[in-house]
């Protein structure tokens, strides 16, 4: 009939993250393309780092790149409840409801206490040996 192209919708994910596959008659669909990762024009986000840390934001225009960035660099974003408009680099958003700074830090966090717990023990080792030489 109509040579018109659909828009890709889904639905909603779940308020923990998780994929639904079922919708209610009230609910509305989403693009999907508001569900991929990474900033995408009129995706809601969280600005993980920098000043705005914290804040929810949408997204408006992903900026053109310089020559020493891979994709975008710089995000031209509506900070919500304020509507102010910034510019923030793409690095310091992470996905709504979680702080991916944070948890980049706590996996460095988690591997420094290792390595310093293996560096401990093998401390421990070493002088364990040098007792027994005497």
């Amino acid at each position: 009939m109509g040579d018109k192209p659909k828009e890709d919708l889904v639905a909603a994910p779940a308020a923990d993250g998780t994929m639904r596959h079922r919708v209610g008659l009230d609910e509305q669909l989403v693009p999907r393309s508001s569900l991929l990762p990474g900033p995408q024009p009129g995706k809601v986000m969280q600005v993980a780092g920098g000043r705005h840390a914290g804040l929810m934001c949408v997204v408006r225009e992903l900026l053109p790149n310089g020559e020493e960035c891979s994709g975008s660099c710089r995000v031209w974003v509506e900070l919500q409840p304020s509507a102010e408009m910034v510019v923030v680099a793409a690095h310091e958003l992470g996905e709504r409801g979680t702080n991916s700074l944070a948890a980049a830090n706590k996996q460095q966090g988690q591997q420094g206490q290792q390595r310093r717990r293996n560096e401990f023990n093998r401390g421990k080792r070493d002088n364990r040996g040098s007792s027994r030489d005497r």
